[in-house]
């Protein structure tokens, strides 16, 4: 068996905080790629130990409160079938949301995205115009 995906959402910070973060784990058979369904999970990272309820076949889920902060987190996953099991280890790497500037930022920073995409236009120009000249005294003469 193969752990295809890992991903917390939900997380209380940045959506809204009445939906606890959920930890969901995407598992496939490692042969043939289909999803694994009807599985005993068990996920443990350090203290965390809990068992993962499926919400579709290869998709399962476990409350996500230890992983909602950002940070790495060992992950051990103990999967159960009728004609197996499996354990596996991974990592669980989450990294905070890059925040957009702020409303408030002073207007200089704003501009400065269009002011270096100006001034680059002028240094380009400038440069092709002054080519232009060379180019055009040089045939004269």
């Amino acid at each position: 068996m193969v752990l295809t995906g890992a991903q917390v959402s939900g997380e209380p910070e940045h959506d809204h905080p009445a939906v606890p973060p959920v930890l969901t784990l995407y598992l496939d058979r490692f042969a043939t790629n289909a999803p694994v369904g009807g599985a005993t999970v068990e996920v443990e990272s350090g203290a965390f130990k809990a068992v993962a309820k499926q919400v579709e076949p290869g998709v399962y889920t476990v409350a996500g409160q230890t992983f909602a902060k950002p940070g790495r987190y060992p992950l051990t996953v103990s999967v159960q079938t009728a004609d197996g099991a499996d354990l596996l280890e991974a990592s669980l790497q989450y990294e905070a949301p890059k925040t957009a500037e702020p409303a408030s930022a002073p207007a200089w920073r704003k501009l400065g995205g269009w002011a270096a995409g100006s001034a680059l236009a002028l240094v380009i120009a400038g440069w092709a115009w002054r080519r232009r000249r060379a180019g055009t005294s040089s045939i004269e003469s």
